[in-house]
């Protein structure tokens, strides 16, 4: 058994029908085998135990449909069902009680009562065998009329034989069964239990009478409330050992450990079939009783109302060892998982681990779902802390910041973005947030560069962290700014230095050697802004701006605005030397924009195909982004919108026409039509940009086409009808030729 097949067969037995049952239950797979890494796999596919096999997994197909078809046909019904551990009769009984006839035969040397002359075709579903183990797979209801079995009880009760408890067919089948049962249940109108103990099950030492008791008592926590609706059927008792029932019941009682005494609801169980076998026992003998004396007797019995409130799912002993051993195996999967930061996985199986949880109800496995979740969150902080300790090793204590260092810190981001999903959906609200190692960085680079401001540009630190800098923006573009923001700002300060220095010191310093050191520096700080836009020559040659074109020229800008804005460096740098810069750079910007505007045009006067429209308008539009190439581009912009709309109004004109061609009784243009539809078809994009512009195009010409349409229908009518005139039956060739010509295009 895996915890995959676990659940696969508890979701096969979820009551689905919405209309019938009122109720839905619904557990869907999020995540595809295929997208784990091998290794996980093959580790998966170890946690198959001896248990499941081919034959489980085909019981489970069969149960899915048997379970959902009892469901059906029980529900809002009376019902009687049956406990016993396996072979104990339960199916004989259903056998017996449902009219069959019963004879004793010999089966490999055993006795075993068979039913013959089986006439409720339900009751063949039913097998019955001396064998130990159980022949009932699933849930099977067969209703029966009381009076049609020799009752004197009016109307009909249903039958419902079960999965003997402790049956050896395995855990997966055992426990979507018992799903199966709570759920199907919950739906009839009342239950009367019956419970059966076998000869044999006294025999043992009464353990499986002790084992049932306190499986009952699970599937009926208040079962004190509940008591008076149990019956008691003893089966397969010698004629002699009859009248012991009684006397054996009490030795149990009398010989329970202190153990069992103190379970109260255990108790109750016992004290109740103690008490209504002093009073009278019943033992089923199929071939001498009568069914109908039976039934008129459960009949008579109380029931259980409201089962819905009553009835718990259980889980047996042996079962929950195998989901414990399975739900550890688990456990050591998402840890093993958790390391190798397969995120995607772990979140499936948690998911697996919580949707189990939820399914069976047990402690131990919430306790390992939160130990799981405690295990993924300390891992993830861990790493954080690694990655912070790295990064700090790296910016205080190296002199040169290396590429590996870099690396390893990304690879700490990545994984913590592989885990948001899981971070979101299972992991505490104080888990490190992924975003915590970009936001770390961010914090100690503003830390960088406010110290740095506050030494001389000859300090050899500054180069120092200047160049650590500048080698993560190569890896961390939001830190480009902030780089080049420092830079800039040295520049000003040193400059202002300077130029003081030649005012103050003038008396003292070479005067002209000092003036020719800041016309350099002045140049040099020009020459910065040139080779800045030099470096984007290349984006700006590109025949198309993508996203990241856009971007990089947004900051560039960005860059000339505030130096522009600058006050400190407008009393030493030429403002007009900085907007001849800046303006040569937007006309670049300009002139690719006009390029495209050209082709749109182009488009347009030719074969106008809206989808190279659509992507040209989408990058006009994407340029426009830039504040200033928007103001710059506003009238040309709403021309050609303004144009694009009106080739669409042009379309609609050609369409009319041909639309107008057949009410003339021209010839059909069909072809005609159905090109001018395609191409409108792919203009629908237009709306994003002015609104109700197609909507009111497509919208008319629905309307001609569907009125074209009932003409044609009622053109046809009234030829059929006149066929007996030579010109109307050409008529009607010629259009039934032009439909089918163009229907077959």
């Amino acid at each position: 058994m895996t915890i995959e097949n676990l659940l696969k067969a508890a979701e096969e037995v979820q009551l689905t029908d919405e209309k019938d049952t009122g109720m839905r239950h619904s557990y869907g797979r999020t995540f595809d085998d295929r997208n784990a890494s091998s290794v996980l796999i093959e580790e998966d596919v170890n946690f198959l135990t001896p248990t499941t096999s081919v034959t489980q997994k085909n019981l489970r197909n069969t149960l899915t449909k048997k379970v959902d078809d009892a469901a059906h046909l029980i529900k809002d019904k009376n019902i009687i069902l049956f406990f016993g551990e396996a072979g104990t009769g339960k199916s004989t009984i259903i056998h017996f009680l449902g009219g069959c006839q019963m004879k004793y035969v010999k089966v490999n040397g055993l006795n075993h009562i068979t039913p013959i002359s089986i006439k409720n075709p339900h009751l063949k579903t039913i097998k019955t065998s001396p064998f130990a183990q159980s022949e009932t797979l699933y849930f099977t209801p067969v209703t029966v009329n009381i009076r049609d079995v020799g009752g004197d009880t009016d109307g009909a009760i249903t039958l419902c034989d079960t999965l003997g408890f402790a049956n050896t067919i395995g855990a997966e089948v055992d426990i979507a069964n018992a799903i199966g049962i709570a759920r199907a249940v919950k739906e009839c109108k009342s239950v009367k239990p019956v419970v059966l103990i076998s000869y044999k099950s006294i025999g043992n030492q009464f353990r499986d009478v002790k084992e049932l008791a306190s499986v009952i008592v699970r599937l009926i926590p208040e079962i004190k409330d509940n008591i008076k609706a149990f019956s008691f059927i003893f089966t397969k008792f010698p004629d002699e050992e009859k009248g012991t029932i009684h006397p054996l019941l009490r030795d149990i009682y009398d010989e329970l450990r202190e153990e069992e005494k103190s379970n109260v609801s255990f108790m109750t169980f016992l004290k109740d079939m103690l008490q209504k076998t002093r009073r009278s026992v019943r033992v089923l003998d199929p071939i001498n009783n009568q069914p109908g004396e039976i039934l008129d007797e459960l009949a008579e019995s109380a029931s259980i109302f409201y089962p819905d409130e009553v009835f718990q799912f259980y889980i047996i002993e042996r079962s929950k060892t195998i989901v414990q051993e399975q739900v550890r195996k688990h456990q050591l999967s998402i840890m093993s998982a958790t390391k190798r930061s397969e995120y995607s996985f772990v979140q499936y199986k948690l998911a697996q681990l919580k949707q189990l949880n939820n399914l069976l109800g047990q402690d131990y496995i919430g306790q390992i779902y939160d130990e799981c979740v405690r295990y993924i969150s300390r891992h993830l902080s861990e790493e954080y802390q690694s990655g912070i300790s790295i990064l700090n090793r790296c910016l205080n204590n190296q002199t040169v910041l290396s590429i590996d260092d870099i690396e390893q810190y990304r690879t700490c981001i990545n994984h913590d973005k592989l885990a948001d999903k899981l971070r979101n959906d299972y992991l505490r609200k104080e888990v490190v947030h992924s975003s915590a190692l970009i936001v770390y960085l961010d914090q100690q680079v503003d830390i960088i560069i406010k110290s740095l401001l506050e030494k001389d540009i000859d300090d050899l630190s500054v180069k120092i962290s200047l160049d650590k800098i500048k080698v993560l923006t190569m890896y961390f573009s939001d830190i480009n700014v902030k780089y080049k923001d420092a830079c800039q700002r040295f520049s000003e300060k040193d400059i202002t230095k300077l130029y003081d220095a030649c005012i103050v010191l003038e008396q003292h310093l070479n005067r002209e050697y000092m003036t020719t050191i800041y016309c350099e520096l002045k140049r040099y700080f020009l020459e910065v802004f040139t080779d800045s836009v030099s470096k984007l020559n290349y984006i700006l040659s590109q025949e198309k701006y993508g996203n990241e074109t856009i971007e990089s020229l947004k900051e560039c800008i960005r860059m000339f605005e505030t130096a522009i804005s600058t006050l400190t460096l407008q009393s030493h740098i030429s403002k007009e030397d900085i907007n001849q810069i800046y303006e040569d750079f937007l006309i670049k910007i300009m002139n690719h924009y006009e390029w495209i505007n050209e082709k749109i045009m182009t488009e347009l006067r030719g074969q106008c195909s809206f989808r190279e429209i659509e992507q040209l308008f989408k990058e006009i539009t994407s340029i426009r982004t830039i504040s200033v190439i928007e103001s710059r581009t506003n009238q040309s912009y709403y021309s050609i919108l303004e144009q694009i709309c009106g080739c669409i109004r042009e379309l609609r004109k050609e369409i009319e026409e041909v639309l107008n061609g057949f009410y003339r009784n021209e010839k059909n243009n069909y072809s005609g039509l159905m090109k001018s539809l395609s191409t409108l078809k792919h203009a629908k994009w237009i709306e994003e940009y002015r609104l109700e512009v197609y909507a009111d195009v497509i919208n008319n010409i629905k309307e001609q086409i569907l009125k074209h349409v009932k003409d044609l229908e009622k053109t046809v009518l009234q030829t059929v009808s006149n066929l007996d005139n030579y010109d109307q039956i050409e008529r009607f060739f010629a259009i039934q030729a032009s439909t089918h010509s163009e229907s077959s295009k």
